[in-house]
């Protein structure tokens, strides 16, 4: 059962506040269910989950996860961008050696748009004084349109000691990586949704095999063969069809993975 963590900032007034875990396993012999042992309800993780893994087109896209948050005693909205984050990265694989923070709200319009928290100024300072090279660290964009000179001086200083700090406007951030970077370095496998194509490589070798399949028909059809030699010309050409096949089977790939 592959586990993930992501911790969520919870300020408490004016104080730094504390760093709250929040848990999420997959279990691949469950299909699209949602459970939570502690820190909310079934069916609010349930909505958040549901539109954080909107345009995902995988099979991991409707496994089951379940859900645990270290203190659930704990108000407000900022975990659920970490749950959405949580439970993308126990489906998908991710950097053991990296630590993950998150703070905002996934919006109920069925698209995971994320939306603007509270507390930024303590969230920052909190989440700098543990995180390191290669961590991540998500906000909503909207935050980041409001920082403060200050603010804005911490979050280049944790990028430039190797941190990734980012401000989502949606989900999309993962599940399109071709428009946005950085997002491919995050799982081990591709969260690919979109149309599907063929790659250009692909098109190359299918190419010349079609090219085969058509000389094999033309001599065929252009000479008067004996009846062994035309049933082997039958035989090649099966054995080409198959091979056509075998190309076609395992590269048909989402068109955001290019």
């Amino acid at each position: 059962m592959i586990t993930a963590h992501v911790y969520f900032p919870c300020i408490h007034g004016d104080h730094n506040g504390d760093l709250n875990k929040l848990t999420c396993f997959v279990s691949s012999e469950l299909r699209s269910l949602i459970k939570v042992a502690s820190g909310m309800d079934d069916k609010i993780a349930e909505n958040i989950i549901g539109a954080s893994r909107y345009n995902e087109n995988t099979s991991e896209a409707v496994q089951s996860v379940f859900v645990r948050v270290s203190n659930p005693n704990f108000t407000g909205r900022s975990y659920e961008l970490a749950l959405a984050i949580a439970d993308k990265l126990c489906r998908y694989g991710f950097d053991e050696n990296s630590q993950y923070f998150a703070s905002g709200c996934i919006e109920a319009n069925g698209c995971g748009s994320v939306s603007e928290v509270d507390g930024t100024r303590q969230k920052i300072q909190l989440i700098a004084k543990i995180a390191k090279k290669g961590d991540w660290v998500f906000f909503p964009i909207e935050n980041q349109k409001k920082l403060t000179q200050s603010e804005a001086e911490q979050i280049q200083n944790m990028r430039a000691t190797g941190i990734h700090v980012t401000f989502l406007e949606s989900m999309d951030f993962f599940n399109q990586p071709n428009k946005h970077n950085d997002s491919s370095k995050l799982f081990k496998s591709p969260i690919l949704g979109g149309k599907v194509r063929f790659n250009r490589a692909t098109l190359k070798r299918i190419s010349v095999l079609l090219i085969l399949i058509l000389s094999v028909m033309f001599a065929l059809f252009m000479f008067d063969l004996p009846p062994k030699v035309s049933s082997i010309g039958t035989e090649v050409d099966q054995t080409i069809k198959k091979q056509v096949l075998n190309v076609l089977e395992p590269v048909l790939v989402p068109t955001d993975a290019y």
